[in-house]
């Protein structure tokens, strides 16, 4: 993957054998506060300043990473344009925010938070892959003992601040590995690797960086947010008040859509949200094209950062555009499902963008559309559907727009996308029609 157009920083520190405190898993608690996208969170701070995409960990099931005398914790951050030109503000701000879990030492309400979400999971998880399955129990076999077999990777099963805390403690700058991969380096690459005959550079870290990073400053914008919003405590089966149907029948039908609802005879807590937004300002010209690929891009960002509390509790959120509209999918427990909707409807129809930030996201919505554009396969389907399509409006017919597009003209078009909107919807699962 180095020839591919990503800019992506990776941090590496060497730790202990995890493998004795398997019960534990500190490394969760860890990964869990850093991959948080909520407000005060590490993520979140990242993405507001537009410097990084998303935060990703690699601590890997291979023995390369992790085995019985040592364990290799990554810290995966994706960055933007933006991000690479502040290479030394994040490394600064992600050593800030180790300073402050060290500070605070090991919480036992995020503990809980985990320990009971990935409870409640593995309780009503739905039926999996057979081989998937035996392959997970065959390699547990090797890893646990036999009563743990079948939850003992799944499951935070005892809350020891002095090995959580230990492992923290080893997020240690002085040992550290850092590597940026882009092909925007390639100028201050002088070496050659041998093997996959890549080139690459090689730096020591200044003394005066490491000395920061040991003793940085306190980000006061810097906290541990609370996840434990979204938890489901009821578990009930709901009642059939109305008979039972192979299809989904239709509860609401008006002029601003439809409403459909389908009961299974399933037995898990569990309901499902299909949500379709229509509206005929998307399409008209490739300008509105464009705006349109804006606001779903900001909008996509706004979603993952005020609704991660409930995917911490195991609510997956999926959220696309496509030629006809936006499609937002929910899955979850049902307790919270409803008032985790009603969140991201108020973050929808609150859009809001600094305009300070609108030159980063150009520049992100140009990369995006570059990668489509050298992608043969997305470039042949864009041609063909342009042809065939009374309305369809390529990349190359957007790109002419995307530089002369104003932050207000963004805000405009969010008001006018909400104001002409079709919206239906499906519900299914453990929930009742009333």
């Amino acid at each position: 993957y180095p020839s591919e157009n990503i800019h992506q920083l990776r941090i590496s520190f060497p730790l202990p054998s995890i493998d004795e405190y398997w019960k534990i898993k500190p490394e969760d608690y860890i990964r869990f506060i850093f991959a948080h996208e909520a407000p005060g969170s590490l993520n979140s701070y990242l993405k507001n300043k537009l410097w990084t995409i998303n935060v990703d960990f690699d601590i890997g099931d291979s023995q390369l990473y992790h085995n019985s005398s040592s364990s290799l914790f990554t810290l995966i951050l994706h960055l933007t344009r933006q991000g690479l030109k502040n290479l030394h503000s994040i490394i600064d701000t992600v050593f800030e925010a180790i300073n402050l879990l060290k500070r605070l030492g090991p919480l036992k309400r995020v503990y809980d938070d985990i320990q009971l979400a990935d409870l409640h999971a593995f309780l009503f998880q739905e039926k999996i892959d057979a081989i998937t399955y035996a392959d997970t129990i065959a390699r547990n076999l090797r890893k646990y003992p036999s009563l743990f077999v079948l939850f003992g990777h799944n499951l935070h099963l005892q809350f020891e601040p002095v090995s959580i805390f230990k492992t923290i403690n080893a997020l240690d700058p002085q040992t550290c590995n850092i590597m940026l991969i882009s092909q925007l380096c390639l100028p201050y690459c002088d070496q050659i690797e041998p093997w996959f005959n890549l080139k690459y550079g090689q730096f020591d870290i200044p003394n005066n960086w490491i000395s920061y990073w040991l003793n940085p400053n306190i980000n006061h914008e810097l906290t541990i947010p609370d996840s434990s919003q979204y938890l489901a405590i009821d578990f009930s089966i709901k009642p059939f008040d109305i008979p039972s149907t192979e299809i989904p029948i239709t509860l609401l039908e008006a002029e601003f859509g439809t409403l459909w609802y389908f009961r299974n005879q399933g037995t898990l807590p569990k309901a499902f949200f299909y949500l379709h937004f229509l509206s005929p300002y998307m399409n008209l010209t490739p300008q509105h094209s464009c705006l349109f690929d804006f606001y779903t891009l900001i909008l996509n960002s706004l979603l993952r950062a005020h609704a991660y509390p409930g995917k911490a509790s195991h609510i997956s959120i999926h959220f696309l555009s496509t030629d006809t509209g936006l499609i937002l999918k929910l899955t979850g427990f049902n307790q919270h499902l409803a008032k985790y909707l009603e969140t991201i409807l108020k973050i929808m129809y609150n859009f809001q963008i600094n305009e300070e930030n609108t030159t980063a996201w150009k520049q992100e919505l140009k990369d995006e559309y570059f990668k489509e554009l050298i992608n043969s396969k997305r470039l042949i389907k864009d041609i063909r559907l342009y042809l065939m399509k009374g309305i369809w409006w390529p990349v190359f017919e957007k790109l002419q727009f995307i530089n002369s597009i104003t932050h207000q003209q963004i805000v405009d078009f969010s008001i006018l996308f909400r104001s002409h909107l079709t919206l239906n919807m499906l519900v299914s699962g453990n929930m009742t029609a009333k």
